[in-house]
């Protein structure tokens, strides 16, 4: 008995599945890109064109991974930016996206 326990018990070590390690797909899709424009905020300025915040920001970016679409300054600060010795925002909003879509394999 003791036997058949041990032999079920090692069937079942044998028999699981083994995890992957990555779960989404690196391939992209063309068939599935939308094109999309980005929202206009009263208070808010979008400035990611803008040389000297193109470069601060993609100085920022967190990942290869991911794209910076767009990058909004407050009003305020977007009148100043120019005159700033060193760009330091602090009131921005960053739009990114993920450069591969996440399927499941």
């Amino acid at each position: 008995m003791t036997r058949t326990y041990i032999i079920f018990l090692l069937l079942l070590i044998g028999c699981k599945s083994e995890k992957k390690e990555d779960y989404y797909s690196e391939e992209k899709n063309e068939i599935e890109h939308i094109d999309f424009n980005l929202p206009t905020f009263g208070k808010w300025t979008e400035c990611y064109a803008d040389k000297s915040v193109k470069l601060y920001f993609d100085e920022l970016s967190i990942s290869d991974k991911f794209k910076t679409l767009g990058v909004y300054l407050n009003n305020y600060t977007f009148s100043k930016k120019d005159s700033l010795d060193v760009l330091d925002f602090e009131d921005y909003a960053v739009f990114m996206i993920n450069k591969n879509e996440q399927k499941w394999k």
